[in-house]
């Protein structure tokens, strides 16, 4: 019985990751829509044995509430519909995160393991014999195979980057920095049995060749070698000597990671962003111009700056500060909190995260600190 309940959490948080970001699922309006009512349906099944999990969401959604009410009055193409949708969202990742606890980070991390996996198998393909036959076309240089989707160009030939399951290699970098960042927070017992396929997160997230992906790991980089007690000194010089070589070879012999940060090239659109949305952002910086599709252009691709826009700053405090709140009640210390918090912003600049249910829900995370992280 056990295992079973065991497996049905995997599967809960495997279709929260789905909802989140599968290339298949959020390419149709009818399919996103449809697989959120059904887990939302399940999960208000599951909240039905737990009064707790509804205080606990009223809570946490009444402060939206009055912005959204507010944004109401003042916002003459307000959709009370995107609004219900936003919170029934809200609602599932509430209460899939509720119903794992402590066991989030663990599960997490094997669920991306093998989306890992896989998708290194099929990418080798794609690498050594092209595009893979069928598939559904999720966009025009995308095909999906649900589990896998491939990017190529308008000839047809491979772009060699890793998608995994999700619609694009940044998308997919994201979600496989955030299984690095969990890592911090398991048990030594637990990370023994994941080192290996930790190994394996990092090999796929090479090759999704994104940069703010590349960025990020650089950072939790970093931070492992300040955190790691049991490294000696010099050890420690010499693999941050490694890293910062591997990552500056990378930047710069790697043509679109150099143009895209240096701004030489028009995939730069998503640092220079908050230039190109400045007047909307300061003509909304308060309370928002709530979530309306299409008044931010899908090139933007800035998870943070997006978050602002919909929720002006008052929304975007209060969901940064419930996440301060949740690092702290789980007895995180200050410095991992901001560094956890410095490196989820970071995340968020590379795609437009912050519009579902595996980010909307993120202030209710459970990840007890690992008491033993310095001997991992």
């Amino acid at each position: 019985m056990s295992l079973s309940w065991s497996s049905f959490k995997y599967l809960l948080l495997f279709a929260l990751i789905c909802v989140s970001g599968n290339a298949l699922l959020i390419s149709s309006p009818l399919y996103i829509k449809s697989f959120n009512i059904i887990l939302a349906s399940v999960c208000f099944v599951l909240s039905c044995f737990n009064k707790i999990i509804f205080i606990q969401y009223l809570k946490y959604i009444f402060p939206y509430i009055l912005l959204f009410a507010t944004q109401a009055l003042i916002i003459f193409d307000f959709r009370v519909s995107s609004i219900i949708f936003i919170l029934l969202k809200m609602f599932s990742g509430i209460v899939i995160y509720n119903y794992l606890k402590d066991e989030f980070a663990y599960k997490y991390i094997n669920i991306i393991y093998i989306i890992s996996l896989i998708s290194l198998v099929l990418f080798s393909y794609n690498c050594l014999y092209g595009l893979i036959p069928g598939g559904i076309q999720t966009k025009d240089s995308t095909t999906s195979f649900f589990i896998y989707s491939q990017i190529y160009n308008l000839d047809y030939t491979f772009i060699y980057r890793n998608s995994g399951m999700f619609w694009e290699p940044g998308a997919f970098a994201g979600f496989l920095n955030f299984a690095l960042l969990f890592s911090f927070t398991l048990p030594h017992e637990r990370t023994a049995k994941i080192r290996n396929k930790i190994i394996v997160i990092i090999l796929a997230l090479l090759t999704t060749v994104s940069t703010t992906g590349y960025i990020v790991f650089f950072i939790i980089s970093l931070y492992y070698l300040y955190q790691n007690r049991w490294l000696g000194k010099y050890l420690k010089y010499l693999l941050l000597i490694l890293i910062t070589f591997l990552v500056s070879y990378l930047f710069f012999s790697l043509d679109f990671l150099y143009e895209k940060i240096s701004g030489n090239s028009e995939n730069a659109t998503r640092i220079v962003a908050y230039i190109n949305y400045k007047d909307l952002l300061l003509d909304h910086f308060f309370l928002g111009r709530s979530y309306i599709t299409g008044i931010i252009g899908e090139e933007s691709g800035n998870g943070f700056l997006s978050h602002i826009i919909y929720v002006g700053i008052f929304g975007a405090l209060y969901y940064y500060i419930c996440l301060w709140y949740t690092l702290i009640k789980n007895s995180h210390s200050i410095i991992f909190s901001i560094f956890f918090i410095f490196t989820y912003i970071l995340i968020l600049q590379g795609e437009e995260f912050l519009v579902y249910p595996f980010f909307l829900a993120l202030p209710f995370l459970h990840f007890k600190k690992s008491k033993s992280f310095s001997q991992c």
